[in-house]
């Protein structure tokens, strides 16, 4: 997912090292682990990337003018860089900061849940939205589904009723009043 995720927006590369850790319970990581997720990404790249080369090197010069080449640079008023130029320095000591942030967690935190991954996914993609020079809303779908798997409380287990002992704060279940019927 996240190769098709990089063939989309180029922000989600931020994910590349923290992803790589494989996290979930059935796979200790190791080096055939990151093979597969390699493989995986360079998987996603051919089969979207593929169409570039129809064009020859005309292709790849026309994707490299119109995505990485125009948000290099692109002037918008829509973020705190584009309306105050000064800031510059700011957003380069920031862009920085998340790159460092993206290698660290290489690293730490040692235990990795799926809780702890998705919440620093999470940080890490809005650190990099904060960083670009345009600020838009519907770069929101690219975080929130981290943020709120992070933020959303755990839902009762599924094998129990969720009010299966009434507490000291509950009045106790009423039975059913028996409604007699009616004769015709």
């Amino acid at each position: 997912m996240l190769g098709l995720a990089l063939a989309t927006k180029f922000a989600p590369a931020v994910l590349l090292p923290l992803w790589s850790r494989h996290p979930f319970p059935r796979g200790g990581g190791g080096s055939r682990a990151l093979l597969a997720y390699l493989a995986g990404l360079a998987g996603a790249a051919v089969l979207t990337g593929w169409v570039l080369l129809l064009d020859g090197l005309d292709g790849v010069r026309a994707f490299w003018s119109r995505t990485l080449g125009y948000q290099l640079g692109r002037d918008s008023p829509f973020s705190i860089w584009g309306q105050h130029p000064g800031l510059r320095p700011v957003q380069i000591a920031l862009m920085v900061l998340v790159g460092v942030a993206a290698l660290l967690v290489l690293r730490w935190p040692r235990r990795l849940d799926l809780l702890t991954m998705a919440a620093l996914s999470g940080a890490l993609m809005i650190g990099v939205e904060l960083t670009v020079t345009h600020w838009f809303y519907l770069y929101i779908p690219w975080f929130l589904p981290f943020a709120l798997l992070a933020m959303v409380p755990d839902w009762p287990p599924p094998g129990r009723p969720a009010h299966a002992t009434p507490g000291p704060a509950r009045a106790p279940a009423r039975e059913p009043v028996p409604v007699p019927a009616a004769v015709p």
